[in-house]
């Protein structure tokens, strides 16, 4: 096999393709690059004879284009294709090595095909959610394939690698790492991250990695995710001093801190999350839901060191059944104190709750009821 390839200026004063065929010599119309190369327009509506289609626009092959042929069989592979395109076809031109160039060439053209958008940029179509370590992802990936114009690439499977990048050292990002796209979209299903013993959260990225096109186009397409919130798998809250069983109205309940382990039993030293408390009342509650009541004080304290140490919680409605309810939202975590009471504070006040009605001299009055209560209004037995 034989090629010939020249350049040359045409009319337009463009680069132009002249290249050999069955009749022999002849010039593109402004094409820029060198043949060997094949053509790229609308085709004719019959090709007969020795009639050859002249190129508008020549695109170049890149790959082995001259080759000789074993046994009567020339073997390509490896070509690439500049642009896309509906219209496509091969010109190929043989010729015997021990003949002249001016012998003729036998030529043929392949029959139309088309090139496809090629890839070229990954999109996240599902960002992956928070989570906590060891745990899949709540909200596992979804990276899209997209070509040149913007639409999915469909019709071709490409891998896409996720790992982490930017994050603390020990953070492993483990599962199904690659996955083929389908129908222009690759789906994960089990990634998982793991945090080290030491480190209770961490702000980790994920990035997703493609390489695309033939080995001598090889580029590598990626895009990065959000921010993921990845927080150590703390397991149960534990209240390390309850409440006295007994408390004065609207005086501080004493400290109580509450504390946080993971699955294993550890304290989770490292942490920066937020525990809430509400008071609960049971007094004649029976078997329906206890009433919240009002708790003065720093009812939110996030846990430092494994601790959130509430000490100026303060109950001013007396009540025989009261409860502490403690929770961390972030972790889906609860915990409930032993019951205790808020009795009256001391004597304060003196009310008249039943005064007595108009009388007659002499006459005995009705009765007086007086009303004793502490600072808050409760009722006092005190004094």
């Amino acid at each position: 096999t034989s090629w010939a390839s020249e350049a040359g200026p045409d009319q337009s004063g463009e680069l132009a393709c002249i290249a050999m065929d069955a009749k022999g010599w002849w010039v593109s119309r402004a094409c820029g690059a060198l043949l060997p190369s094949f053509c790229a327009k609308t085709l004719p509506e019959t090709l007969s004879g020795n009639t050859m289609e002249r190129c508008s626009c020549c695109q170049r092959l890149l790959g082995v284009v001259a080759i000789q042929a074993v046994r009567g069989v020339a073997e390509f592979s490896v070509f690439s294709f500049a642009e896309p395109n509906d219209a496509y076809r091969l010109q190929f031109t043989a010729q015997a090595t021990t003949t002249s160039a001016t012998d003729r060439a036998l030529v043929t053209l392949s029959q139309p095909f088309a090139i496809l958008p090629r890839a070229s940029r990954l999109v996240i179509k599902r960002q992956p959610g928070d989570t906590t370590s060891r745990q899949p992802l709540a909200e596992q990936p979804i990276v899209g394939l997209l070509g040149a114009d913007g639409t999915a690439v469909t019709d071709e499977q490409v891998n896409v690698h996720a790992y982490l990048s930017g994050s603390a050292p020990g953070v492993v990002l483990s599962g199904t790492r690659d996955t083929y796209t389908v129908l222009g979209a690759a789906t994960f299903t089990d990634l998982m991250i793991t945090l080290p013993g030491d480190v209770f959260s961490a702000s980790v990225l994920v990035t997703f990695e493609s390489q695309v096109g033939p080995a001598e186009l090889r580029s590598t397409l990626d895009v990065q995710s959000r921010a993921l919130l990845v927080l150590h798998p703390a397991a149960l809250l534990r209240i390390q001093t309850e409440p006295s069983l007994r408390n004065p109205a609207g005086e501080p309940l004493g400290d109580i801190p509450v504390q946080m382990f993971d699955t294993g039993g550890l304290l989770v030293t490292k942490s920066n999350v937020l525990v809430n408390v509400i008071a609960r009342d049971y007094h004649g509650a029976g078997f329906g839901s206890p009433t919240q009541r009002a708790l003065s004080g720093t009812s939110s304290r996030l846990c430092t060191g494994g601790i959130a140490n509430f000490d100026d919680l303060r109950i001013s409605f007396a009540s025989g059944n009261y409860s502490l309810f403690f929770s961390a939202p972030a972790m889906s975590l609860t915990v409930e104190s032993r019951f205790f009471s808020v009795e009256a504070d001391a004597y304060a006040g003196v009310t008249i709750s039943q005064a007595p009605s108009a009388a007659v001299a002499g006459v005995r009055l009705d009765v007086i009821r007086l009303f004793l209560s502490d600072r808050f209004g409760n009722p006092t037995t005190t004094g």
